[in-house]
């Protein structure tokens, strides 16, 4: 996915570095932003080599990291939505949460805003196709978004902590 366009407290980019050597592994940035403007300047962008050559290397990969937001303190929430979208209007559509920059209400379909049309990068869908996706996600705030998740059945791998695990069990059943 694209990055933030504003100033955060937590850069992307150097948790992308940390991660990749802690791993051992190869990395490279998308440097894009996380939301367009319009679907069609979606289309546009994505049509371009550099671009497209970004996202084969994504679906390529062995594996993929991921975070999940929520709809409260996300970072997401805080520093990237476009400055024309709410998070009032995120939630009265259905979000529990986000993915990829993909809001998703609790069966984990995306929601029916626009915003799910301006996401830059990878699809959904995509992550069907990936041989290992782990989500990284905790705190009891995150519960919702996470069993959405699991409910779309994408992610090979859930990262969390304990009371989070102990309520997405108290979810399922």
């Amino acid at each position: 996915m694209g990055a933030l366009t504003k100033r955060s407290e937590v850069n992307t980019y150097e948790i992308t570095t940390q991660l990749a050597d802690l791993c051992n592994a190869s990395q490279s940035y998308f440097t894009a932003p996380i939301y367009v403007s319009t679907a069609e300047s979606r289309e546009i962008l994505l049509r371009q080599p550099e671009f497209r050559r970004s996202i084969e290397n994504i679906r390529s990969a062995d594996g993929l990291a991921l975070a999940a937001g929520d709809m409260r303190g996300s970072l997401l929430l805080a520093d990237g939505l476009p400055e024309n979208v709410e998070v009032e209007d995120l939630i009265a559509g259905g979000a529990v949460g986000d993915i990829l920059g993909y809001f998703l209400d609790a069966s984990g379909e995306p929601i029916d805003h626009p915003i799910n049309s301006r996401v830059l990068g990878i699809d959904l869908g995509d992550l069907d196709d990936l041989p290992n996706v782990i989500v990284a996600a905790g705190g009891i705030s995150k519960a919702p978004i996470i069993h959405a998740i699991l409910k779309r059945g994408c992610v090979n791998h859930i990262v969390t902590d304990e009371r989070t695990a102990c309520a997405l069990e108290e979810r399922s059943r």
